[in-house]
């Protein structure tokens, strides 16, 4: 099921939205749980248990600002999944929305077709890409399975080649399993994933900064790249970065 959270301190825009998703659900049998928020607090209050897979805030809230918000869930919350969709009467703010790495940005009053178009859309990509978007990994301590969205993680690790030890990292922790890295490595290429060195795979959507002889990363691990690889990966992540603003263009 796709949560989908608005954030708004307007009550008849909460209405408004409600009502429009609502018929949207029951017309289109989409299968999504709404949340709704009347301020920034009470939306940082459900993430200390709780994430969003879409996100409708808006930007001029009472006591906070929409993308400090926004700020807090992407770095306090270490959530880069969240497809956070801007709402605001005025279109000056959207430069700054991509410091949070807004996926749109909707300015009121909002027109009910293009929110459903959106919305829509969002939702298809996130249920057709969800199984294909998750990964499974035993874990060495105790066997147990860990389901894990391929976006959320950081690095892929080989900490002992004879034994295939792998150390799995994420904004929020890592976690040890066993396999072959070259068996993940084929299952990531087409997910922003980089091979850095023959034992260490990094996603570049949390890369850092690359550095003469070392690459870091969003959570401050440090890795290892050769002058050959380091070639590469300033190609790549060129050509990343350019995918990355044409999106961010279509904003504008």
């Amino acid at each position: 099921m796709i949560k989908i959270g608005i954030c708004d301190n307007d009550e008849n825009e909460l209405k408004f939205i409600r009502k429009i998703l609502a018929l949207a659900a029951v017309n289109m049998e989409l299968d999504f749980k709404l949340f709704f928020f009347n301020n920034g607090e009470s939306l940082i209050n459900f993430y200390n248990n709780n994430q969003l897979d879409i996100l409708l805030l808006d930007i001029e809230l009472d006591k906070s600002d929409g993308i400090e918000v926004a700020g807090s869930i992407r770095n306090l919350f270490c959530d880069q999944t969240v497809k956070i969709i801007f709402i605001s009467s005025h279109s000056e703010y959207v430069f700054k929305s991509f410091d949070v790495s807004a996926y749109h940005y909707l300015v009121k009053p909002l027109n009910s077709e293009k929110l459903i178009e959106l919305v829509l859309k969002l939702y298809h990509e996130l249920t057709e890409l969800d199984d294909k978007n998750l990964i499974t990994i035993k874990l060495r301590s105790g066997g147990e399975k860990q389901i894990l969205r391929k976006n959320e993680i950081v690095s892929f690790e080989l900490i002992d080649s004879p034994k295939r030890w792998i150390s799995v990292s994420t904004m929020k922790g890592s976690y040890d399993t066993t396999g072959r890295l070259n068996t993940y490595w084929e299952d990531l290429r087409d997910f922003d994933f980089f091979k850095v060195y023959r034992s260490i795979v990094i996603n570049l959507n949390y890369l850092n900064r690359i550095s003469a002889s070392s690459v870091v990363m969003d959570n401050g691990i440090q890795y290892p790249l050769s002058r050959r690889i380091k070639k590469d990966l300033n190609d790549i992540y060129a050509k990343f970065m350019l995918k990355t603003y044409n999106r961010k263009k279509d904003l504008e």
